[in-house]
């Protein structure tokens, strides 16, 4: 997704014909009809207004991060993915890096989702998921942008066929829809306690535990989140 090209020439309206670009799926490019629901809900709820303050501020910088410009650097477009992150999840003022880890493993990363333990530079030991060690390098490649430190065209990709600045659109997309739940932003709302499904969940699981996990796997199936993941690697 790209926006913020410039068009010159001289060019009169009808001459100018504007191509959807490959990524889009061709004819099978339309609106996520349950996203802009949710998005409608986001407008019209005063109870949800911090919400609604943060994801469009945050939404901003989403935009700005895919300007098709050649002023904007792939650089600066993880500063600004980055500060999306910043303002959608209420970073921190110190330890901005374990507490993004933490917050992705904590809302994001489920029992299925693959844990590795890993030592710093002072030797101390940390054990987060894959999805929350991304999280972690992420916001470290954008301190070491920030701060001067030589970074390569080659750190900027997560492995060799999906870059760091896709793996931040996909999970930012994940939050916000997970929020959206959590809201009741959707019509067919898992976390609705008077959604039909809901009360089948109540009926079949014998505790909160099994519950949690039988609605987890439905909103995965749902917007097909596991299909990310295995992409990624963080699950089996």
């Amino acid at each position: 997704m790209v926006a913020g090209g410039i068009i010159s020439g001289g060019w009169k309206i009808g001459e100018i014909i504007f191509s959807q670009p490959w990524e889009a799926n061709g004819l099978f490019a339309i609106p996520e009809t349950r996203l802009i629901e949710g998005f409608d809900r986001l407008f019209s709820m005063d109870s949800l207004k911090d919400l609604r303050e943060r994801i469009f501020r945050s939404l901003e910088w989403f935009r700005i991060a895919h300007t098709n410009n050649s002023k904007v650097s792939k650089f600066a477009k993880i500063i600004m993915m980055a500060t999306t992150f910043e303002i959608l999840l209420r970073f921190p003022e110190n330890n901005k890096k374990q507490y993004f880890a933490e917050f992705i493993d904590a809302h994001i990363a489920s029992n299925r989702f693959i844990k590795k333990k890993r030592k710093d530079k002072r030797g101390k030991v940390h054990t987060h998921t894959l999805a929350g060690f991304w999280s972690f390098d992420f916001y470290g490649l954008r301190s070491r942008i920030v701060h001067g430190s030589v970074v390569s065209p080659t750190d900027l990709m997560y492995n060799p066929k999906i870059s760091h600045l896709e793996v931040a659109d996909l999970l930012c997309l994940e939050y916000i829809i997970r929020e959206f739940i959590r809201e009741n932003c959707f019509k067919e709302n898992l976390a609705s306690k008077s959604n039909k499904i809901n009360k089948i969940l109540n009926k079949i699981c014998s505790d909160n535990s099994n519950k949690d996990f039988a609605k987890d796997m439905l909103i995965n199936l749902s917007w097909r989140l596991d299909d990310i993941h295995k992409t990624l690697g963080w699950i089996k």
